[in-house]
């Protein structure tokens, strides 16, 4: 049934919502352009006149002069062709532009916009040169540098490059290359050349002598968190992608040593690292190498607290992947530095079908660790992964004897595979099956374990956690 036709001077109930793909404007103005401009540097959207921004309808003239006055603007000020049309809402006459999103990024007045919820902002100045840069179908990393071969570029560390690269069981090198072809040649077939000869910039990234000196914000800072506002900061990881990666490793190892963890009975001793070293490669490697190095002020940060580690890189995702597909194994492959990710290729610290976030949950799970946390947004992509708690911290008063939480523990390091028998139990720690029976009772009424198995000698315990806890 229709909505009646408000009493003349009042508005009409609420009927349209303004959203990233929706704006409402009482009346057009110039302003208005912005939102148009901004809807067509995203997902498109169509722009309402005669209704204001809570969304109460109260009509426009919609005749031939506005629509005609809309439709000129756009093209002058735009370059645009929106679609102009009246629509009825609520009894009165509203006039509905619709604009697509566009091929080619549209400014207005020399400024770019785009929708973000509800809002028209100005795209930042990184985001501006990122969205050029796509649009001539090229990437950042493939752009000429300012530099040049002879000065910039480290002739031994390219050699050493293809030498190492060469010498892989299965090499991925581009086929018939070789460390002692000219380093233009060398260069030229790893696609590290631009047309006019100069470097590009992941010429310089991967093999320069002084990359900060081009791409200030190339660096890993690190800091180790003992509260909040409480940290000790580490010198910054420069120099080349490769020695960015090797120091943060190296800083991260010697950060969070391994630490011994005592077996059930007290007998057996064991090296646990906090986080396990594969993890730790691919998610520090993936964040050098996708980063947004368009965005000068941005640096990867790595920043360990006590419970937690946290890997942060500028960029969010890039478009077709999305936090979900993150857990697929394989998905959908995009990168934002390909060149530079070719080159990691090469040389084993990369794949290029989409794994490497399942292999970091992959490596978190056979340590016995949580699964890792993914976080994106439009300016940087998160990775969390969180340690496991030794018994004695999880567990601090309630009330589990020495014996007990030695069993957690053992179970703990054992990984997801880990259980304990009752005659297990007895062994290790040389206690009777009765005390053995009452002490894994407790250790099951208080949620620390789960009996599994059928009866008699297939009853084992396991952790009641798929992992265990964190901070």
């Amino acid at each position: 049934m229709a909505a009646p036709s408000p009493a003349p001077g009042a508005a009409s109930p609420v009927v349209l919502a303004e959203g990233d793909t929706v704006e409402c404007k009482e009346a057009w103005t110039d302003k208005a352009l912005r939102d148009l401009c901004a809807f067509a540097n995203t997902r498109g959207g169509t722009l309402y006149v005669g209704v204001r921004d809570d969304g109460a309808v109260v009509g426009t003239a919609a005749d031939d002069a506005q629509q005609r006055l809309v439709a000129n603007l756009c093209d002058t000020k735009l370059h645009l062709t929106p679609t102009v049309a009246v629509e009825e809402h609520a009894g009165h006459r509203v006039l509905a532009v619709v604009v697509r999103p566009a091929a080619r990024l549209v400014r207005l007045d020399g400024r770019y916009y785009k929708r973000v919820g509800t809002a028209s902002i100005e795209m930042a100045d990184e985001e501006v040169g990122a969205r050029l840069i796509a649009q001539a179908g090229r990437t950042w990393d493939a752009l000429p540098a300012e530099a040049t071969l002879d000065a910039d570029v480290d002739a031994e560390a390219v050699r050493a490059f293809v030498r190492r690269a060469a010498g892989r069981a299965n090499p991925r090198l581009p086929a018939g290359m070789r460390d002692t072809d000219p380093l233009d040649v060398v260069l030229g077939n790893l696609d590290l050349l631009a047309p006019d000869g100069r470097p590009t910039n992941a010429a310089l990234l991967l093999f320069g002598r002084r990359p900060q000196r081009h791409v200030r914000a190339a660096v890993v800072r690190m800091a180790v968190f003992r509260t909040n506002d409480d940290f000790t900061a580490y010198p910054d990881a420069g120099g080349t992608v490769f020695e960015q990666i090797d120091a943060t490793l190296r800083q991260l190892e010697a950060a969070a040593p391994p630490t011994m963890v005592v077996g059930a009975g007290g007998g057996e001793r064991a090296e646990r690292v906090p986080y396990p070293p594969a993890a730790l490669r691919e998610a520090v490697t993936n964040a050098v190498v996708h980063r947004d190095y368009l965005r000068a002020g941005g640096d990867v940060e790595v920043k360990l607290f006590p419970d937690r580690l946290v890997i942060a890189n500028p960029g969010g995702l890039l478009p077709g992947v999305t936090l979900a597909s993150l857990r697929e194994a394989p998905h959908r492959s995009e990168r934002r530095n390909p060149l530079v990710a070719a080159a990691l290729f090469m040389d084993y610290r990369v794949e290029r079908y989409g794994t490497g976030t399942t292999r970091i949950i992959r490596a978190c799970r056979e340590a016995g660790l949580p699964d890792p946390e993914f976080a994106a947004d439009a300016d940087a992509f998160t990775v969390t992964l969180r340690r496991a708690v030794p018994a004695a911290e999880r567990w601090a008063g309630a009330g589990l004897t020495a014996r007990q939480l030695a069993a957690l523990d053992f179970l703990a390091a054992a990984g997801p595979a880990g259980r304990l028998t009752n005659a297990e139990y007895q062994a290790r720690f040389g206690v009777s099956k009765a005390t053995a029976s009452r002490e894994l009772e407790t250790l099951t009424r208080a949620g620390a374990l789960r009996k599994a198995g059928t009866r008699g000698v297939g009853v084992h315990y396991v952790l009641a956690d798929t992992a265990p806890a964190a901070l």
